[in-house]
């Protein structure tokens, strides 16, 4: 930026002489360029999988949520980010959950593959796989979640401890 101020005027009246102060921001532009490069590579990333990611803040709220929000959640990422992760669990799962939000943002490094009930804009449900992360950015605290639906291999689990144990009943007669 450049700030100057008029020290002198010719005879008829127009500046003639300037003062300024030159201030060097090639530095400031590409840390700037920087970090918006880092941001498109996240957004770039998080949008090409179908599992669900979403950053929160260190109180729970939702600051980020990916396109995949839309089949897992039945919700627009819009319509995620503002409200708290916790709205998005069976009341089964919260305790669970908020345990291990709370060890994330101590520090744990990641938290275990975490089976939980999730809970759909429309009040379905789905067995959610999660995992997730405390991180720190230059300003604030958080935990990035990366969550998938497993409700398929859950039923084909059940079906096969069905069919083993239609089997072992089978093989005792």
């Amino acid at each position: 930026s450049v700030s100057s101020g008029f020290t002198g005027r010719s005879a008829d009246g127009r500046p003639a002489r300037s003062s300024g102060i030159v201030q060097d921001i090639t530095e400031r532009k590409r840390l700037e360029a920087a970090v918006r490069e880092s941001e498109e590579k996240f957004r770039c990333i998080a949008e090409q999988t179908s599992d669900f990611i979403a950053l929160t803040d260190a109180n729970g709220f939702i600051t980020f949520a990916s396109l995949a929000s839309r089949p897992l959640f039945h919700a627009a990422p819009e319509e995620m980010c503002g409200r708290h992760f916790a709205d998005f669990l069976d009341e089964s799962a919260r305790p669970k959950a908020i345990a291990a939000f709370r060890r994330a943002l101590e520090g744990e490094p990641r938290t275990p593959n975490l089976e939980l009930t999730m809970k759909r804009k429309d009040g379905s449900t789905f067995v959610g796989e999660l995992n997730g992360s405390g991180f720190r950015d230059a300003t604030k605290d958080g935990v990035l979640v990366i969550i998938r639906d497993i409700t398929e291999r859950k039923q084909a689990e059940e079906a096969l401890r069905a069919n083993e144990a239609f089997f072992r009943t089978l093989s005792s007669v």
